[in-house]
């Protein structure tokens, strides 16, 4: 059974009530930040109960872990504080930033939906012949069009950019990702350098036309 059917099975507290959205509803509202925080902890209550904070993709169950770990919902999933609750960002952002992170070292994004994804500061974006992954303004990391390698900016940054180096060190030797280390510069070379064509219009193409001899025949 898929997830989805799962899910719609295991309503919760909104099978009391026809005006409560179903545990798949709370889901895309979360993942469209629609959700308000108390919709937010009980629906991570919901998942941690069910078990299926832990099926789901990464960034639930890290999320629903530093839920659990800042006193908001228990470990059996009973939401704890929910009255007049304001959630702290730095809860959610990192954990995006994580799965950013690892959306581009393993390349699992969908190219054909938009070229832009990620997290308010931390972005997979298209460039012309590759996909950079750019802190603020800053490019991090770039990945050329079709290339199992990665380019990485060695450079010092701020404590925060650092963090996001070393988790992309870690994501890379953790899925066995090539990255090669280079200067702030030489990536930015990378990023805007002509692709090369090596299709066979680019190749000269010899002519069947025979030459004139530049000796005289006997």
């Amino acid at each position: 059974m898929s997830i989805q059917k799962r899910l719609s099975k295991m309503l919760a507290e909104a099978t009391t009530s026809k005006k409560k959205p179903d545990q798949v509803d709370l889901i895309m509202a979360y993942e469209q930040g629609d959700l308000s925080d108390q919709d937010t902890l009980k629906l991570f209550g919901q998942l941690v109960k069910s078990g299926l904070a832990w099926k789901l993709q990464g960034s639930y169950g890290r999320t629903a872990k530093a839920l659990i770990d800042a006193g908001y919902i228990s470990p059996k999933g009973e939401v704890l504080q929910s009255e007049g609750v304001q959630l702290e960002n730095s809860i959610f952002i990192e954990t995006k930033n994580i799965d950013v992170i690892d959306m581009f070292i393993n390349d699992s994004f969908p190219k054909d939906k938009k070229s832009i994804w990620g997290t308010e500061h931390l972005k997979i974006v298209k460039k012309p012949n590759g996909w950079a992954l750019v802190n603020y303004s800053t490019a991090i990391a770039y990945r050329p069009n079709g290339s199992d390698e990665v380019f990485f900016n060695k450079r010092k940054y701020s404590v925060t950019t650092s963090k996001i180096q070393n988790q992309i060190r870690n994501s890379a030797r953790k899925n066995g990702v090539h990255i090669i280390e280079m200067d702030e510069k030489s990536v930015e070379d990378k990023i805007w350098e002509p692709k090369s064509d090596t299709s066979d219009k680019a190749r000269p193409v010899a002519s069947s036309k025979k030459q004139p001899s530049l000796f005289p025949s006997d």
